[in-house]
């Protein structure tokens, strides 16, 4: 089905992305991809669906084959019909305005029967479970309400071949175990899938084949049984994520700093949009909270439960319709003074990024003094090799960690997390973990909104379960609640 011979792969600039990649993949097989950030992954599934040499600028030597057909031989779109693709940015993937039309759109090009295309879209939402989505404006969506409907506008179009890249770097627990079954589906009707990832937990049951990629390379390809068989040391060694849930590290050490004064609070929050046919819809309903200085606490809950819209406001991003936010001294913060005592790390690390070098961007005012101390954050993050790159050439886990270096340079009292483990391995999880430990140690106030188990159990030792616009409940995450954490991300526990 799909051959890699003698594959590599440079850039424009010389830099050498792929280095004698051998690959073959049969019919119906499922593979596991994984490796470092920036370890090659990505530009390997861009070989086999075409964007390389198609799309992108740059070197390729090597073959490589599809259905026994040299891919540069092929146009992009005949490409397209065989292999679909997952991108890890929904939004680069989308065409039309509402979810009915962005599922039908690639639909359009092989299926000219209306009936048959509205027979697909209907199934495709009963199969994703996803038919609250429907007949919705894309901007209205969350991030990871856009990922559930880039993924069912690909499988509506049946390909032999799936790519996914990340898939599951915006969605809840709930929406990656629906992902998981979709898999399991795809898998038994015979569909090809690569799959790159960094979490491999929902991928343990259903993948045949592993490769590891490291620097360019295929380091190790190897049966399902034999990746099983390894000991915990070399997913380590490796920086590989856990392929089971529990084997996570839990936090034994203290997080929470010794002050115990209340840095911030709200009541009576809330907050609403228009949606395509002017009704109001309420992303946050009065929602009361309090935040203490020193402290670092997980904010989950399914995807559209408002914990965006929560941490914008905090951010003083957004402005408060209803409520009020204060501080210790009950003096009610707007957002000018929000906005000062914060920082906000986008889960989009693009609208963070402004300058010609990642240095320069560390820089960003600063005076020459701060440079050392700038070096020391970005080797402390892995970026340290990078200094003098552009930051649009890292990957998106790297963009991620440098986002996170650079809110460290700002030393704000609040620091507000939008998934900042997206994208990354294991060692720039714990990476971003020892940062977070580290701030909340000096005094600052970390509110973490992320999806991720495997991080939180490392990161926080206390969860906020928002639903339905609210905080629902506070939990302590020790071993005892493992479980119920696990359950209640994924929206199963009472």
């Amino acid at each position: 089905m799909i051959v890699l011979k003698n594959v590599s792969y440079e850039w424009e600039d010389g830099q050498r992305v792929l280095n004698n990649i051998n690959i073959e993949i049969k019919s119906g097989e499922f593979v596991l991809v994984s490796g470092r950030s920036g370890s090659g992954k990505s530009t390997i599934g861009r070989v086999i669906n075409g964007l390389i040499p198609h799309y992108y600028q740059g070197r390729l030597r090597g073959s490589v084959y599809i259905n026994g057909v040299a891919t540069g031989d092929m146009q992009l779109h005949e490409i397209g019909r065989i292999v679909g693709t997952v991108f890890q940015d929904p939004r680069s993937q989308f065409f039309t305005t509402t979810t009915d039309e962005e599922i039908a759109f690639g639909l359009q090009t092989i299926v000219k029967d209306r009936e048959e295309m509205v027979r697909r879209v209907d199934h495709i939402y009963r199969e994703l479970d996803i038919e609250e989505l429907k007949d919705t404006s894309v901007f209205e969506l969350s991030s990871g309400q856009k990922q559930k409907i880039a993924i069912a506008s690909i499988c509506a179009m049946e390909p032999k071949v799936l790519v996914l890249d990340e898939p599951s770097a915006n969605l809840d627990m709930k929406a990656t175990d629906d992902l998981s079954r979709i898999l399991q589906r795809l898998k038994e009707a015979g569909t090809t899938i690569v799959l790159i990832e960094h979490r491999l937990y929902y991928a343990a049951a259903l993948f045949d084949r592993f490769i590891l990629v490291s620097d360019g390379r295929i380091q190790r390809d190897c049966p399902r049984a034999e990746l099983l068989k390894l000991d915990k040391a070399f997913f380590a060694e490796q920086g590989l994520r856990a392929l089971e849930l529990t084997d996570c590290r839990l936090l034994n050490d203290k997080v929470n700093g010794s002050w115990n004064e209340r840095l911030i609070y709200g009541t009576g929050l809330s907050f609403y949009y228009r949606s395509c046919r002017r009704e109001k819809k309420y992303i946050l309903k009065a929602l009361d909270f309090e935040l203490n200085t020193g402290t670092a606490i997980g904010l989950i809950g399914l995807n559209g439960a408002g914990k965006t819209t929560f941490a914008r406001l905090l951010s003083g991003i957004e402005q408060v319709q209803s409520g009020l936010i204060a501080d210790t001294a009950h003096m009610v913060l707007n957002e000018k003074a929000r906005l000062e005592r914060s920082y906000f790390v986008f889960q989009d690390s693009d609208y963070q990024l402004f300058s010609e070098s990642v240095l320069d961007e560390m820089m960003l005012g600063f005076s020459g003094d701060h440079r050392a101390a700038a070096r020391a954050l970005l080797k402390k993050m892995y970026l340290e090799k990078y200094a003098d790159k552009h930051p649009f050439t890292l990957s998106r886990g790297e963009k991620q960690r440098l986002t996170i270096a650079l809110g460290q340079m700002k030393r704000a009292k609040l620091f507000l997390y939008d998934e900042p483990t997206s994208g990354c391995d294991r060692d720039s999880m714990y990476a971003v973990s020892s940062l977070i430990k580290e701030q909340v140690a000096d005094g600052v106030t970390a509110l973490i909104i992320s999806h991720d188990f495997e991080f939180l159990a490392a990161t926080v030792s206390t969860i906020w379960f928002m639903k339905d616009g609210r905080i629902e409940c506070s939990i302590a995450m020790n071993e005892v609640h493992r479980q119920f954490v696990m359950e209640l991300m994924r929206g199963n526990a009472a």
